[in-house]
Parts: structure tokens; sequence; C-alpha cells
């Protein structure tokens, strides 16, 4: 499993919990057969707040063989890489110190 610990930019909380929102919704069956295309098994991303600021921790689980390359003409992963861009700012990566199913 892989983590990212994102801070959500100023103004960006709405666009962000929305676009989170249309993923989970109305581009929900495109989101899961990318993510069987790119071998993840589930992708998450949590909101949370650290001192009245928001942050989003994304986490990804791939399947056996890892992760592969994100096709960058899909048009879903286009939009979701701009709006990541837009309304996140990179502040950490991590890795599984234990996971348990």
């Amino acid at each position: 499993m892989k983590y990212a610990i994102y801070k959500i930019k100023p103004n960006k909380f709405e666009t962000w919990k929305n676009w989170c929102n249309e993923l989970n919704t109305t581009f929900r069956e495109e989101a899961l057969k990318t993510l069987a295309y790119e071998n993840i098994l589930f992708e998450s991303f949590i909101i949370f707040n650290i001192k009245d600021e928001p942050y989003t921790l994304g986490c990804i689980l791939e399947k056996d063989g890892g992760e592969k390359t994100a096709d960058s003409t899909n048009e879903l992963n286009q939009k979701h890489q701009a709006i990541k861009k837009e309304c996140l700012g990179h502040v950490s990566n991590g890795i599984s110190d234990c996971f348990l199913m």
C-alpha cells in the first residue's frame, strides 16, 4: 500500500470534495475501469484537519505485480491530475508498516 499526504490549498476544499464526489458517482464506472487497467485494487482519499487546516491522505492498494503507469491519454486521468494540481499541495509520501486484511 502506498500513501501520500496533501494539504488542500486555500479556497479549494469544496472543489476537491466535489471532485471526490463526482468520482464516486458520475465517473464511478470509468474510474473503476481505469483502476483495473492500472493494476490498482482501490484508491481512497481521506480528508482530515491539522490545526484547522484541511489535508487529505491518499492511499492505493496495488494488485500483485505492482502498479502500472497511468494512461496519460485517458481523459479521466488527465482531469484527475489537473484537479489534484489545482487543489492539493504534496506534503509527504509513505508506505505501510502494517496492513492486515
